[in-house]
């Protein structure tokens, strides 16, 4: 009877080594870097646009994209980190674009606190990458834009990031 316990405690030990170690390394594998602060069309007009975002092989290559189909429209468009505690963000921003990741759930900290703070303002879109392609909004009265993050997706994501920015250009 001993042995039996025993061994039923070794395999339970086991199971949850693995399903942290599991865990763990899902956690790992999809955290998103850190962007470094930079501009998109730095010579651009009046019109200014901030990007939060994070660092990723897909956010990386639509913001090539983006910056590529925005050349020469005269918007300059600020790239920042979007989970830094404290923000980049200033006043006189024309509109502001949180393109971030859904992990554990939800977006970053620092997005939903901005977003709650600010939402009044209208100045933000809301464009989230999940895995599943989905976000169970909670309680932030928001439209969001969501879609996987696969490669399949750039060109959306930068035709959707283009459909709230462009408005800048005609209004």
């Amino acid at each position: 009877m001993k042995k039996i316990f025993k061994v039923t405690g070794i395999v339970l030990a086991s199971l949850l080594v693995l399903f942290v170690g599991s865990a763990l390394t899902y956690r790992i594998v999809k955290s998103q870097g850190i962007v470094e602060p930079y501009t998109l069309n730095p010579e651009g007009g009046a019109k200014t646009v901030l990007v939060l975002t994070q660092s990723s092989s897909f956010k990386d290559e639509v913001m090539s994209g983006l910056a590529e189909r925005t050349a020469g429209t005269g918007i300059r468009i600020s790239v920042g980190e979007i989970t830094k505690a404290s923000l980049p963000v200033e006043e006189n921003w024309d509109h502001i674009v949180l393109f971030t990741t859904v992990e554990s759930g939800d977006i970053p900290e620092a997005a939903d606190m901005l977003l709650r703070e600010r939402k009044d303002q209208g100045l933000y879109s809301l464009i989230i990458t999940a895995d599943s392609g989905k976000w169970k909004k909670k309680d932030i009265e928001i439209d969001a834009l969501t879609m996987a993050s696969s490669k399949k997706n750039t060109i959306l994501a930068v035709d959707r990031i283009l459909s709230t920015i462009l408005p800048l250009i005609e209004g």
